[in-house]
């Protein structure tokens, strides 16, 4: 088995950023969800099908299973990046390349964390905007948007992977 060095990386700008904006659309979801329970009915959409229309309901108290998965995830993905010797990588990481792919690595699971909650806080929203009539459904971008949210950084990280020199 290979053995990768264990090297602390240091926090930039960009991931302080990132972070920041996390913890604040953590709680952001918490209160959005306080609030669209406060002001719901009792039954409300609780599941959406592939073009984004209501297909199930359930009683309002599970408006808060985003938030506290989103919590589960912000945790989690604190916790994770600081082990980031553990990751799969696509290349070899030896001592020449280890900060750089740890770096590339922990920046895009901050990034991933940030889009969990953004795209949690949205579907509470868009619940919210059903139950007082303004909208019918995610819609039908929400999917593709959602992909693309999570894949374009997975894919660029993966790109920038590749060019660093073992």
């Amino acid at each position: 088995m290979e053995t990768r060095p264990e090297i602390q990386i240091k926090l930039s700008d960009f991931d302080k950023s990132l972070r920041l904006l996390s913890t604040l659309f953590l709680v952001i979801l918490f209160c959005l969800a306080s609030f669209v329970y406060l002001k719901s009915p009792d039954i409300i959409p609780s599941h959406f099908n592939v073009s984004g229309k209501p297909d199930d309901f359930s009683d309002k108290s599970m408006i808060f299973i985003l938030p506290f998965i989103g919590l589960i995830t912000y945790f989690g993905f604190n916790q994770l990046v600081k082990f980031p010797h553990i990751f799969n990588y696509p290349t070899s990481i030896t001592k020449n390349n280890a900060e750089r792919q740890y770096t590339l690595a922990v920046k895009m699971i901050r990034f991933l964390q940030l889009t969990v909650l953004i795209i949690f806080t949205v579907i509470i929203l868009v619940t919210y905007l059903i139950i007082i009539g303004i909208s019918d459904g995610l819609g039908i971008w929400f999917i593709p948007l959602f992909l693309s949210m999570v894949g374009i950084p997975i894919l660029i990280t993966l790109i920038q992977s590749f060019k660093i020199k073992t």
